[in-house]
């Protein structure tokens, strides 16, 4: 199986799991994390994993420390990015990246 060129192109999931596991490394042990992901499926290197971690860092400090969402918010908003997304095939990876977007903390002051 080829190396996947992406962390990006991790199901939303895996993607979870391996920002929580980055963070409480503190975004570091990449080749750990690279035998993680290759041991269930899906090897990216550690290059890749390094790069993502880097570009992401702050968001994932964000949501991880600053976030302050009760469980029912973020159940109505994870209910609202599903709706939005219908019946389109991968809808739940589709909307998973609408509730990072609508969380991430850079594009709470943008205007639409």
């Amino acid at each position: 199986m080829p190396k996947v060129k992406s962390v990006t192109t991790l199901p939303a999931s895996i993607r979870v799991e391996l920002e929580h596991r980055l963070i409480k490394s503190g975004f570091s042990k990449f080749q750990v994390h690279a035998e993680w992901l290759e041991s269930i499926g899906h090897p990216i290197s550690k290059s890749a994993i390094h790069r993502y971690s880097a570009i992401h860092k702050g968001r994932m400090e964000t949501q991880s420390h600053g976030a302050t969402m009760s469980d029912y918010e973020v159940a109505s908003l994870k209910l609202q990015c599903l709706a939005i997304c219908g019946d389109k095939e991968n809808r739940f990876d589709k909307a998973f990246e609408l509730f990072e977007w609508a969380t991430d903390a850079k594009y709470r002051h943008a205007t639409m």
